[in-house]
């Protein structure tokens, strides 16, 4: 079974940018899957055909923690009928943008998502069971680049774009908080983890920074 796969990042590649992500959907299946490029199944959302849709907690080998890590951070539905659906989405905060020296992956036309203006950039997934992709519309109120548009066997179209964001202050406030937490636990452990996520439910994912 085929697995088809488009690349995408934020930013600048020769300068200020986040990772790289992937969006992978199978040629013979309607499973969609969202993944961090630079962290393998350390990150990876499943959108399954039957609308079943989780985030994969830690890989068991790499985790290290008092308890054992939960099989899923986060779990839900959505409706595989559904005429428009928006599953998930990244937001990549521009003030998380770094430049510095970054994995070197093999070149396949990662499409970069240059900021146009806000504090952030979107990534969202959409499903939809509209005779056309409803790409036209979406740009139409907004999102400015196309990251992926195909069908899937199932006959839902699925659409993936980038627009402009505006992240609240206190949500950046919040983040930085959280990385200074963490900084100051890793001083104290001799193994440093070298990339942190913040991930919420409440239908917003902060890019790996």
């Amino acid at each position: 079974m085929a697995t088809r796969s488009v690349r995408f990042g934020i930013g600048d590649p020769a300068g200020a940018r986040s990772a790289e992500w992937l969006v992978l959907w199978k040629t013979k299946t309607s499973d969609v899957y969202l993944a961090s490029r630079i962290l393998g199944d350390t990150l990876r959302v499943s959108l399954h055909q039957s609308g079943r849709c989780h985030v994969h907690g830690p890989d068991l080998k790499k985790f290290q923690g008092p308890k054992p890590p939960p099989k899923y951070i986060d779990n839900w539905d959505i409706d595989p009928q559904g005429e428009l659906t928006h599953p998930v989405g990244v937001v990549t905060p521009v003030s998380e943008l770094r430049a510095g020296t970054w994995p070197p992956h093999k070149a396949k036309g990662t499409v970069w998502v240059k900021p146009r203006g806000g504090t952030a950039v979107e990534v969202r997934v959409f499903l939809s069971r509209l005779p056309l992709a409803p790409t036209s519309e979406l740009l139409r109120i907004g999102w400015h680049t196309e990251i992926v548009r195909v069908q899937l066997p199932c006959g839902r179209h699925l659409t993936v774009l980038a627009g402009d964001a505006d992240v609240p202050d206190k949500q950046l406030a919040n983040l930085r908080r959280l990385k200074e937490a963490i900084r100051a636990h890793e001083a104290m452990r001799t193994t440093k983890s070298p990339r942190v996520i913040a991930f919420a439910t409440a239908g917003w994912t902060a890019s790996d920074t």
